[in-house]
């Protein structure tokens, strides 16, 4: 009976021990943050860019319809170093819509991409795609967002 308890106890710690639930946040750097006009010909989408090819279709569709490039932080990415997270939000009417990218949580098993998107359809004639471009150092996990 004295060796089924250790053994239960014994299991029990390792169950506990589960490593792939330790997360920690991790850093990422603003490209850009803004609204496109919905004729740039951007569908609603999460992206993860790891080519210069890939990369440069998105920045031709952004800056095509009056959005400068001076306005990125940076354009020339080190994809040997980093990765691109580009969010799309849809095409909406109105105003006061945000995207966010709030944070990026690691575990061992993937990155995770939280995004806040607010605001509401508004009586406002006006129509905009809300996105959001951030870099980070290049990983082998698989990202998902939420």
């Amino acid at each position: 009976m004295k060796n089924f308890i250790t053994l239960f106890i014994i299991v029990s710690l390792l169950g506990c021990s589960n490593s792939s639930t330790l997360a920690s946040e991790i850093n990422f750097s603003l490209i850009k943050k803004g609204s496109l006009n919905g004729s740039e010909g951007v569908t609603q989408s999460n992206l993860i860019v790891n080519d210069n090819t890939t990369w440069n279709d998105i920045l031709n569709k952004i800056v095509s319809i009056g959005n400068p490039i001076e306005d990125f932080t940076e354009t020339d990415i080190d994809f040997n170093r980093f990765q691109v997270i580009a969010v799309f939000h849809k095409v909406q009417f109105g105003g006061g819509h945000t995207l966010e990218i709030k944070k990026i949580i690691e575990n061992n098993l993937n990155l995770i991409v939280i995004v806040e998107k607010t605001g509401y359809e508004g009586i406002n004639t006006s129509i905009e795609q809300r996105f959001h471009i951030i870099k980070i150092l290049k990983t082998d996990k698989n990202i998902v967002f939420e």
